[in-house]
């Protein structure tokens, strides 16, 4: 089967591949706008320093800044420890009541006492911490379904890392280089990307469906399926020349 071969079984069958496609991005379309759940994301950078001895007035020398990318590594594994994000969840509730937090469907758990708090794994689920470009700054993200909620976790975990970090590494801490910002708009899902995904699998599956066909269908088509098949000449066809009318008369 040739490219041209595969061009013409395309070809034949552009309107149902044209269909499928359409299908594919109302599907998607319908997916990502209506069943998909919108989500806000905001972040905050934070500059790891090493600890500046007094004595040296204050400056920071070249040790110390490799010192620092060194650190940002072990930072973030601290950082991603669960104590901190129940730090995180104590300060949820102590700026929010139960009420609001269950109108924002911010999933709480139990504490030992019973009191009902926001679950710290899903604040964990919803931070994201990596290091920028492998230097002494990480970039520290949430994502979550409520806006406010996002801004507040990366302003909660500017106030608890320098304490957290003070206390398991005994040296090195962390400042905001800006504040985290109220998310302006969603950032998932892109209705636009999914759509336009959703029509090229429709399209280029439906295309592997039609040439699969194709491939598997033995019938004899044309003359020429038997030329190529078998490798033998046509000396001749008998064209059908009769159709069938309603009335059942047979016309040539």
């Amino acid at each position: 089967m040739t490219i041209q071969d595969l061009f013409a079984i395309v070809l034949a069958k552009i309107k149902f591949i044209i269909l499928m496609a359409i299908v594919g991005g109302v599907i998607a379309f319908c997916i990502a706008d209506f069943l998909m759940p919108v989500t806000y994301t905001t972040s905050v950078q934070i500059y790891v320093k090493s600890t500046v001895d007094a004595n040296t007035g204050g400056t920071v020398n070249a040790g110390d800044i490799t010192t620092a990318r060194t650190l940002a590594e072990t930072d973030i594994i601290v950082l991603n420890d669960i104590s901190l994000y129940e730090r995180i969840a104590d300060k949820f509730m102590d700026d929010y009541d139960v009420a609001e937090l269950q109108k924002a469907r911010i999933p709480l758990s139990v504490d030992k006492e019973g009191n009902p708090r926001v679950s710290p794994g899903y604040i964990q689920g919803c931070v994201s911490i990596s290091s920028v470009n492998e230097s002494e700054v990480l970039l520290v993200s949430a994502t979550c379904e409520v806006p406010q909620i996002a801004k507040d976790i990366c302003d909660y975990m500017v106030e608890v890392a320098p304490d957290v970090l003070r206390r398991v590494l005994k040296a090195g801490s962390v400042e905001a280089i800006s504040a985290a910002k109220l998310p302006a708009g969603p950032s998932s899902p892109n209705v636009k990307k999914i759509t336009i995904t959703g029509v090229l699998v429709g399209a280029v599956g439906s295309m592997a469906l039609v040439i699969l066909l194709s491939y598997l269908n033995n019938k004899i088509i044309a003359s020429s399926d038997i030329r190529d098949k078998f490798g033998v000449p046509i000396l001749a066809e008998i064209p059908n020349f009769e159709t069938r009318t309603k009335k059942g008369v047979y016309k040539s």
